[in-house]
């Protein structure tokens, strides 16, 4: 299931919900199949509590004894390799040990011997009084009295509705004795995404750059997300599929928490610092929600982001100013190259820095310190791109090795913002498979 099935997941657990009745996601499953399984787990995602999952390998005995009988009354014939099956046994033989692909057609009124196929141009012949059945109205219609159908929803597309046979469906209510009031749900375009199998590289359907329910959950979308562009999907009849970030966005500045980490770290010692001493410097914790404060270490060793100053030697210099975000200016002193750039900073604190102006316009750097006696938690970030959306290149996540604050570890269930970086969550999985704290990165704070 993609990103698209949202209209029909949506629409119907809100109309069973509204009903107080129960829809039924119908799986074509196998022996051992974990479909299932894996389907609830969506389901229980999205928050749809009124769905329920139905097995077609459970019902397959009395799917099979219906369709016997419709058989051996003459309402269903075989047709596989331009032919007509219609002795009754032998259709059944071959239904039971099929040897090659075939469709089941129903008697279910008569049709003319010709017709114009408007996608070729020309008239062709047609079988007399036949006509296909989609398998899961099939099914449906043959367990309707069981599973207490009232009504089905199509999500098929207009085309394909249109030319679907009216008198298949008055042919199973005459069978059954009861009327089940078909409907047809109108699907909503989404401008930028191209959903098409065969075009998709052989990704796994759980992967975070797949715009999959699975792909969303493994890059823990938040559910109210979906069910946002769901509602403006269907307000607009057209959505593009870049509203989804303008969504998270929005909806994760105003209800994460912000926390200082460093994704690409660079080692600054301050030689001038009191040893064994640990300053703590208060930050805002959210201004988009309230007020509320934290407090951060500082120590005599801490680290900063390559990117803050860019890679380019020349950037840190002798004698250059910087002030660290909620707290002083320092002063680089002298700077450690390597074979890529800086690698290593020593400063010193510029006393009574604290809200100076006596430096002028100089740059605010983010940083990750230590208390006094344990050092900052390092962790791995997997920075994720954008997702793939059938008309783009799908990139590798870049790992990257860094350091977070250690508030992040009082609640490992939230979203938190990595100020000037983007949006994080620790990955129970990841953190496991790499042994080590891993966060993955939902989304960026800019485009």
């Amino acid at each position: 299931m993609h990103i698209g099935h949202l209209n029909t997941l949506y629409h119907n657990d809100n109309i069973a919900k509204r009903y107080g009745g129960l829809c039924y996601a119908l799986i074509d499953d196998r022996p051992d199949d974990d479909r299932i399984t894996s389907l609830q787990e969506d389901f229980e995602y999205l928050g749809l509590k009124h769905i329920k999952v139905v097995s077609v390998f459970e019902h397959r005995e009395e799917i099979m004894s219906y369709t016997e009988d419709l058989i051996r009354k003459g309402d269903i014939y075989l047709h596989y390799c331009s032919s007509i099956e219609t002795n009754p046994d032998r259709i059944i033989q071959h239904l039971k040990a099929p040897k090659m692909h075939f469709q089941l057609k129903l008697r279910c009124g008569e049709r003319p011997n010709q017709y114009k196929d408007p996608s070729i141009g020309y008239t062709k012949d047609y079988d007399t009084g036949l006509s296909v059945m989609l398998i899961f109205d099939y099914i449906i219609k043959v367990l309707d009295t069981k599973l207490d159908v009232t009504d089905i929803i199509s999500t098929s597309t207009a085309e394909v509705s249109d030319v679907r046979d009216p008198n298949i469906s008055n042919f199973f209510d005459q069978l059954n004795a009861r009327k089940i009031a078909y409907h047809r749900l109108d699907t909503y375009f989404i401008h930028g995404f191209k959903y098409a199998k065969k075009n998709w590289p052989r990704m796994n359907e759980r992967d975070p750059y797949l715009l999959t329910i699975k792909g969303l959950k493994a890059r823990h979308i938040p559910p109210i997300i979906l069910y946002a562009f769901y509602l403006h999907a269907t307000q607009m009849g057209s959505v593009k599929i870049t509203y989804l970030t303008t969504l998270l966005r929005s909806h994760l500045y105003r209800t994460t928490d912000r926390v200082q980490g460093i994704v690409r770290p660079l080692e600054v010692t301050l030689t001038n610092w009191s040893p064994k001493v640990t300053d703590y410097i208060c930050k805002s914790v959210n201004p988009a929600r309230d007020a509320e404060m934290s407090l951060c270490p500082l120590s005599d060793k801490l680290y900063i982001d390559h990117m803050d100053h860019g890679m380019d030697p020349q950037k840190w210099t002798k004698g250059r100013y910087c002030r660290l975000k909620y707290g002083p200016v320092v002063k680089c002193n002298e700077v450690e190259l390597g074979e890529h750039g800086p690698v290593k900073l020593y400063a010193e604190i510029q006393s009574g820095s604290y809200g100076a102006r006596d430096y002028g316009k100089i740059r605010t750097v983010h940083w990750v310190s230590s208390e006094w006696g344990q050092g900052p938690v390092k962790v791995l970030f997997y920075l994720y791109n954008w997702f793939y959306t059938g008309q783009n290149t799908i990139m590798d996540p870049r790992v990257s090795e860094g350091y977070i604050d250690r508030l992040v570890f009082s609640d490992l269930s939230q979203i938190y913002q990595i100020e000037r970086n983007g949006y994080y969550i620790y990955d129970e999985h990841l953190s496991i498979l790499n042994s080590i704290p891993t966060f993955i990165c939902i989304c960026k704070i800019k485009n």
